[in-house]
């Protein structure tokens, strides 16, 4: 993962809102299940409570519902997580593997100033002969949690974040 923290001595990050648009070919629901429940453990781990949604493409309600229950759950910052492209590897039609690229970004709600901003090919394959999505999307969540741990933008997370990778 290639990262940078753009704001220094920013304000922690005590609520944390995440708007996720990873839905593709490569990234399943048990994988969306798996990374939102990892990802709520360890931001909950690490002192920040993170409102997750992910974005439902074809829905056009889908905004005004995220802005009205945003507001209310007032975040000190909005991460957002996009895939950007990516490779699918199929054998007879049924999907194997695939790499998918990741843009995040946090941005701090009051200001609208960047905090951080990162990029990372995920490898979804678990090296596993028997292909496990769940598994695939706790290991996002724990490389993207380790990743802010280790940037700096997470400072109240415990060395090591319960169940992440390092």
């Amino acid at each position: 993962m290639n990262s940078r923290r753009s704001q220094a001595g920013a304000v922690p990050i005590e609520r944390l809102l995440v708007l996720a648009n990873l839905k593709s070919q490569g990234f399943s629901d048990a994988m969306y299940q798996g990374f939102s429940a990892a990802l709520v453990g360890q931001l909950r781990a690490c002192h920040v409570e993170p409102k997750l949604f992910h974005a439902e493409p074809g829905n056009d309600g889908w905004a005004s519902a995220v802005t009205a229950e945003a507001t209310a759950f007032a975040p000190s910052a909005m991460l957002l997580i996009r895939a950007t492209g990516g490779v699918l590897h199929t054998r007879s039609g049924v999907t194997k593997a695939a790499s998918i690229v990741i843009g995040l970004r946090i941005d701090a709600t009051d200001t609208r100033a960047e905090l951080w901003r990162a990029k990372l090919v995920f490898d979804v394959d678990t090296g596993s002969v028997w292909y496990d999505d769940t598994a695939s999307g706790e290991r996002l969540a724990s490389l993207l949690v380790d990743q802010l741990r280790r940037d700096g933008v997470l400072d109240r997370c415990p060395a090591v974040a319960p169940g992440s990778a390092s």
